[in-house]
């Protein structure tokens, strides 16, 4: 049947059918098949004519934004699948930081509908998605209130969207989870707040917008399985939040050393790598003194061979290029055992034999 879910596809593509058939739903007619109620609505030119609810909601928006809206949405949900991060607070999340993709007054002004635009919270400024998300009074209280908790600071500069998720680009993969969810979340209770103030007439309360806000952050805690740094930092963010401390990568510490050649002979360290065996290869050989000055560096791409022949070729042009120096005192240092056994053991390949 043409459009049904199949049970053996991928998780993935049966949840963006789902989505596909519920932005669908949201296009064409409302969820709850209201269709029988008419809703008195205005034109562009100021005209009046009552219509019924479905193509109320319709009429309200051209089919362009409507299209943009909906295939906007689909693609912020579907890169939160993998993610942590709510399925239906992804879209709502991906409206402001695009551009008017919110139903503010402002968006309703633009589609020629002739209202008083007042912000629902502060009820000082018109209302659009700049004032609404980052400027008013309430979400800014908001944005400082988990700041502090991350221990952020955005100085002098505005906050949007994008300033936000820069400020956790050098933590750790859980604190950056741990941060794009609370910004998800705040924006996405802003929205619903805005809208419970619009149409059910409710008052604000800082304490219980927060208390919600971490509500729906502690259920997803349970999805978060990146890692994180062995600081105090972190561990002061999550015992803010009171979330558990996350796993640490291990790390193991290899001593390493470098043994410089005698005086008056140089050191080549020889190295080589390609993409398959055969496969596209390149060579490396750094060139250095007794002192450890670097006397050389070169690198130089080989076509396709195979390990044994590149592990070769760059033992010779080390070679090659000492012999033009004029030194004869010269130590090779290869990882490849099966090149060095060959000039060892006098055994050349045939096909060096041509240089």
């Amino acid at each position: 049947m043409p459009g049904s879910l199949d049970a053996s596809q991928p998780r993935c593509f049966v949840m963006v059918k789902l989505m596909i058939v519920w932005a669908v739903r949201i296009v064409s007619a409302w969820p709850d098949g209201r269709d029988d109620e008419s809703y008195l609505l205005g034109d562009r030119r100021g005209r009046e004519s009552v219509v019924p609810h479905g193509q109320a909601v319709l009429l309200r928006f051209p089919l362009r934004d409507r299209a943009f809206a909906v295939w906007g949405g689909l693609k912020w949900a579907y890169s939160s699948m993998v993610d942590h991060i709510d399925r239906i607070d992804g879209v709502i999340t991906w409206k402001p930081s695009s551009q008017g993709c919110c139903a503010t007054d402002l968006k309703l002004q633009q589609c020629g509908i002739n209202i008083v635009s007042r912000c629902r919270f502060c009820l000082t400024c018109a209302e659009d998605e700049l004032h609404l998300f980052w400027q008013c009074p309430i979400s800014r209280s908001l944005w400082t209130w988990i700041l502090n908790i991350f221990g952020f600071h955005t100085g002098n500069q505005s906050i949007s969207f994008q300033s936000l998720i820069s400020l956790a680009t050098n933590r750790s993969q859980a604190i950056k989870d741990t941060w794009a969810a609370v910004i998800t979340y705040i924006i996405t209770e802003i929205w619903h707040i805005r809208n419970a103030c619009t149409f059910d007439n409710r008052s604000i309360n800082l304490e219980n917008i927060k208390r919600k806000i971490m509500m729906n952050f502690q259920e997803t805690l349970i999805l978060l399985k990146s890692c994180m740094h062995n600081k105090i930092e972190d561990l002061i963010i999550f015992s803010s939040l009171k979330m558990s401390s996350r796993p640490v990568h291990h790390r193991r510490i290899f001593e390493c050393f470098w043994i410089p050649p005698h005086e008056n002979q140089i050191k080549i360290c020889c190295d080589s790598c390609s993409k398959g065996n055969p496969g596209f290869s390149g060579a490396g050989i750094v060139i250095r003194n007794h002192r450890g000055n670097t006397l050389a560096a070169m690198s130089i791409g080989l076509g396709i061979c195979t390990n044994f022949m590149v592990d070769t070729l760059a033992i010779i042009l080390g070679m090659e290029w000492a012999f033009d120096q004029g030194w004869s005192n010269v130590w090779i240092a290869s990882d490849s055992m099966a090149a060095i056994r060959c000039f060892t053991a006098n055994n050349i390949p045939g096909f060096i034999h041509s240089r």
